[in-house]
């Protein structure tokens, strides 16, 4: 029945509260239900359809079943080596199974994840990837979490009959934990590593070659976690198991190299995921911005680390030589380290194109020096060189100043500045030479034969023919010479492979010639530089 309508004709307020107002009120989500309705949206969707389809395929559940099969065999053997009374059994099982672990979460999940967006960047799908409307970082991060939940589950099925080694013995459980924490970041960062390799925009002859780099990174990653080519005794997981976690991390180096190794692990796949987002987006797009700040965002991670190791190992653990020596070698690293990094950013930069998208250029900052910062964070050739030199110079300046005031006395002028810093130099002037010189060639003389971005191929063969030719021709026209020279020949100079391995002497004299060629190919580019500058300009919103 309808409720009655009221005197004055108007609906009747109480027509609300009837069963059919009860009925709509009681409809109304609760909490709870608000809640998962909340997480169902915040649900990547590509991890559903990575999962979903991972699921239906072959290639995971068969590869699954294989390795519970061997789980399961190499602990039953392991538990008759027990009831035989053979020392060492538990610790057996737990090195076997580790490395049937390692065979599939480092070398077969990370291939599979790979090979799956290499397929979706194949150019007769290509146009998937931009068709949607779901965030570059939202793609990248799905394929990546769906990879980790498949590892998860690999990890959730072997973990009980790893830990269950302890009580057979030979092994103590903090050694297992920490071990199969450390396997879970490799792993993590393998599948990072193919994911940014099949992300990159290649022909076909790059992609094999691609495929066949990574396939020796995993077996090499592999070999370190497990040792599984050198009777497992020169795996990680075999010197710590053997040696138990207090033992392996007695000594300074060893924390140290843990330190660093974790950092830059992490470090890197957080980098390689920005990078692999900004090559699947388009390219007008403002690509480069998430991964300068990255970048940066890295380089002030890795002083501090410098610093924590300097102040909280090196200081308390080690004697004053040993010290400087240790802080040296951290130092060393951290330097070399940034130098190609950004020698790399550099090649990227020339690769970038000259004016910012229309998108882009909507939101330039009108003030002059949010501007200016603008101009070297935001995609672009000439921002791109202008922020690798600042943090170039950055990075001499940072090294200077934690070997100076926080390292052990005799660190700066007795190790690092002898021949690491002027290398590093030698280094970073010389790649630069190579990447604006093939800017030069494509803005000059190419741009219209060659798209922007294949700017790193002229780089490539100009490095490639710097390189060989010279050594090459030497041998034909003077053989004797070259076999009985004192001195290493100039055109070594312009060799990166060759150079920091030379005398200070021949360096400092290679930082000279490199100066003066990446100077002047700087001077001809500076008016294209401040064209650069002075175009970088807001545009006009409608």
């Amino acid at each position: 029945m309808t409720a009655p309508a009221s005197p004055s004709g108007g609906h009747n307020p109480a027509a609300g509260t009837g069963a059919f107002g009860t009925a709509a009120a009681d409809a109304r989500p609760g909490p709870l239900k608000r809640l998962f309705h909340r997480l169902d949206d915040a649900v990547n969707p590509i991890v559903v359809k990575e999962l979903r389809q991972a699921m239906h395929g072959r290639f995971v559940p068969i590869v699954f079943l294989l390795f519970l099969a061997l789980a399961l065999v190499t602990f039953i053997f392991a538990v008759i080596d027990a009831d035989l009374g053979h020392p060492g059994a538990g610790f057996n099982a737990a090195v076997s199974l580790r490395v049937v672990l390692d065979i599939i979460c480092l070398l077969a999940l990370p291939l599979f994840i790979g090979m799956r967006l290499a397929l979706e960047r194949s150019d007769a799908n290509t146009d998937l990837l931009f068709a949607t409307t779901i965030p570059a970082r939202r793609v990248i991060g799905g394929k990546a979490l769906a990879g980790l939940i498949l590892v998860a589950l690999t990890y959730a099925a072997c973990a009980p009959l790893i830990l269950l080694t302890y009580l057979i013995g030979g092994v103590d459980m903090p050694s297992l934990l920490v071990s199969l924490a450390l396997g879970l970041v490799t792993a993590g960062c393998a599948i990072m590593l193919m994911i940014f390799l099949a992300s990159l925009t290649v022909n076909r002859i790059a992609r094999v070659v691609l495929a066949i780099a990574a396939f020796i990174i995993l077996l090499t990653l592999l070999h370190h976690s497990t040792g599984i080519f050198h009777a497992f005794e020169a795996g990680f997981n075999y010197l710590l198991l053997r040696r138990g976690l207090i033992a392996a991390f007695a000594d300074s180096e060893t924390v140290i190299t843990a330190t660093l190794a974790l950092t830059y692990s992490l470090g890197i796949a957080v980098l390689m995921f920005l990078m692999a987002a900004a090559m699947i987006k388009p390219q007008s797009s403002n690509r480069a911005l998430p991964v300068r700040i990255g970048i940066t965002a890295f380089w002030i991670v890795q002083m501090l680390v410098a610093i924590i190791l300097l102040w909280e190992v090196v200081e308390p653990m080690d004697a004053i030589d040993v010290g400087a020596v240790n802080a040296a070698g951290i130092l060393s690293f951290i330097l070399y380290f940034n130098i190609l990094l950004l020698a790399l950013a550099q090649w990227w930069a020339i690769c970038e194109r000259d004016e910012p998208g229309r998108r882009t250029g909507q939101t330039i900052p009108r003030n002059i020096p949010m501007r200016i910062a603008a101009f070297i964070l935001y995609a672009g050739a000439a921002g791109g060189l202008v922020w690798t030199w600042l943090m170039i110079g950055l990075t001499f300046g940072g090294i200077w100043l934690i070997a100076t005031q926080v390292a052990p006395a005799n660190t700066w002028d007795g190790i690092v500045e002898e021949r690491t810093v002027t290398a590093a130099a030698a280094l970073a002037i010389l790649l630069y030479a190579y990447a604006i010189t093939a800017l030069a060639l494509h803005r000059g003389l190419l741009p219209k034969a060659l798209r922007y971005e294949h700017t790193w191929g002229i780089a490539l063969t100009l490095l490639a023919l710097l390189c060989a030719l010279p050594p090459v021709l030497a041998t034909i026209i003077d053989p004797d010479q070259l076999r009985h020279a004192v001195e290493p020949p100039a055109w070594a100079a312009i060799n990166p492979f060759v150079l920091p391995h030379e005398s200070e002497t021949f360096i400092n004299r290679a930082i000279v010639i490199n100066a003066v060629w990446a100077g002047a190919v700087t001077l001809i580019m500076l008016p294209w530089f401040y064209y650069r500058l002075r175009a970088f300009k807001p545009e006009q919103r409608g």
